[in-house]
C-alpha cells in the first residue's frame, strides 16, 4: 500500500508523468497479475456459483410453498434438522452448542 501512495504522490508532484503511473504501478507489484487474477476467479467463481444455487432453491420453494405437501414439507425440515445435527464432524461442537442446535431444530 505504502508504494501505491509513494508512486501516486510522485504522479500528483509531477516526477512521474502522469502516462507513466500504470506501468510503475505495475514494476512496484501494486496491481494484479495474470496469476493473481486466476487465484481470485478460481476461488470466486465456484462460491457465486454455490451461492446462487442455494439462493434459487430457496425462491423456488418460498414460491411454491403453498402448493407443497404436508409430508414434503416434513420432509424437507427433517432433512435439514438431520443435516445441521450430522455428527460427523471434524471437530465436535461442545457441550452448549450441541443442545442450542437441538433445540433451536425441534
Amino acid at each position: 500500500m505504502e508504494a501505491q501512495r509513494l508512486i501516486l504522490q510522485w504522479a500528483e508532484d509531477g516526477v512521474l508523468p502522469a502516462d507513466r503511473v500504470p506501468e510503475g504501478l505495475e514494476v512496484a507489484g501494486v496491481t494484479p497479475n495474470i496469476q493473481d487474477w486466476k487465484r481470485f476467479l478460481d476461488r470466486l467463481l465456484p462460491w457465486s456459483g454455490t451461492a446462487f444455487l442455494a439462493v434459487g432453491i430457496i425462491f423456488f420453494l418460498a414460491y411454491n410453498w403453498n402448493e407443497l405437501g404436508h409430508s414434503f414439507k416434513f420432509g424437507l425440515v427433517e432433512m435439514l434438522k438431520r443435516i445441521i445435527q450430522h455428527p460427523d464432524r471434524a471437530q465436535p461442537l461442545p457441550f452448549f452448542s450441541r443442545h442450542a442446535i437441538n433445540l433451536a431444530s425441534t
